[in-house]
């Protein structure tokens, strides 16, 4: 009800009529559907509104990578070789209810998103403003593209704005993030020079709250973050009683005095893969960051576990200090 989806008109009526169903589309599709989309519109914004509409995703990683690729899957033909392989270059603009990343996202997924939430309504009147769109639009895109063709060097100035803001980003956010947020900002200097020389374009601060830094697009450090909760949310399964039994199926034992959580590794590659993680490659990262103790070159230890009749393999993680302000503050760079 804060108006995302006449926003997302308000957008597309740069180029085309916005109508929901004729240039912007609904997420109600397949994924062939979503790259003839994209390659249809080839260097022209891609527009899906409602993105709950994606039926039983619990994570939209897949659509993001596909989407953000460029280029469609590579598929055999009926008479032999392999079809026509269709290509895009354009941006997607998406809306919805609920976050497009998720904890449990791949960093490279996060890295190719720039989320905004909206927390107050856009638009005083939303059905006037639609009303508006629908019978105004295509003009803006014409006199863009327009006056691009007949600036002199125009594609020289454009690298040379973007490059600027590039370096006026560089180290506040990941790479990724810092490339699309200077080509957002230098697109939107170009508009304000050629159509409403206004003044009021994008700033660097602007855009800066909604980049994704290099702590939270690693994929690693939110896997560590899950852990630690994930065993807190558990404490039955890692403590047994005075007879030595416990409370369904044991997952470890947990050492408060030296705050180590001792995970039977089986168990702990179970319900890391569950969670979406990797967890020989978070292993590999907790031992850079001293995050777990090793027995000699293993990345586990033989640990006897209170109650059980035999030793098991367990990964031996140092739980985060409960003063940290963040759950990275008590983190050493690898």
């Amino acid at each position: 009800g804060i108006g995302k989806s006449v926003a997302l008109i308000l957008a597309a009526s740069v180029w085309a009529y916005p109508e929901i169903g004729s240039y912007v589309k609904t997420t109600k599709s397949t994924n062939v559907g979503y790259e003839q989309m994209a390659a249809f519109c080839g260097h022209l914004p891609l527009c899906m509104d409602e993105l709950q509409m994606i039926q039983g995703k619990k994570e939209f990683d897949e659509i993001i990578y596909s989407l953000c690729e460029g280029v469609s899957k590579t598929r055999g033909s009926k008479t032999g070789g392999v079809q026509q392989v269709q290509r895009w270059r354009n941006a997607i603009l998406t809306t919805g209810e609920m976050p497009i990343t998720t904890a449990n996202s791949k960093a490279g997924a996060v890295n190719r998103v720039i989320e905004v939430e909206c927390q107050e309504k856009l638009f005083e009147d939303p059905r006037a403003a639609y009303q508006v769109l629908v019978e105004n639009y295509g003009h803006a895109g014409k006199a863009f593209v327009e006056a691009l063709s007949s600036f002199p060097d125009a594609m020289e100035v454009m690298q040379e704005t973007q490059a600027t803001y590039y370096d006026s980003l560089r180290g506040k956010a990941t790479d990724k993030q810092i490339l699309t947020a200077s080509l957002i900002l230098a697109a939107d200097a170009m508009a304000d020079l050629f159509i409403f020389e206004d003044g009021n374009s994008l700033t660097v601060d602007d855009i800066l709250p909604y980049l994704t830094t290099q702590q939270e697009a690693n994929t690693n450090r939110r896997a560590y973050e899950w852990m630690c909760d994930w065993i807190a949310s558990n404490p039955s399964r890692f403590m047994s009683n005075t007879y030595g039994d416990y409370s369904g199926e044991c997952w470890g034992e947990i050492d408060e005095k030296a705050s180590i959580a001792y995970i039977i590794r089986n168990v702990f590659n179970r319900h890391m893969t569950d969670a979406g993680f990797n967890p020989d490659s978070f292993l590999s990262w907790a031992s850079k960051a001293g995050k777990v103790e090793k027995q000699g070159r293993h990345l586990t230890k033989v640990k006897r576990l209170k109650g059980l009749p035999s030793p098991a393999r367990c990964v031996c993680l140092v739980l985060m200090d409960e003063n940290a302000e963040s759950v990275f503050d008590d983190m050493e760079n690898p």
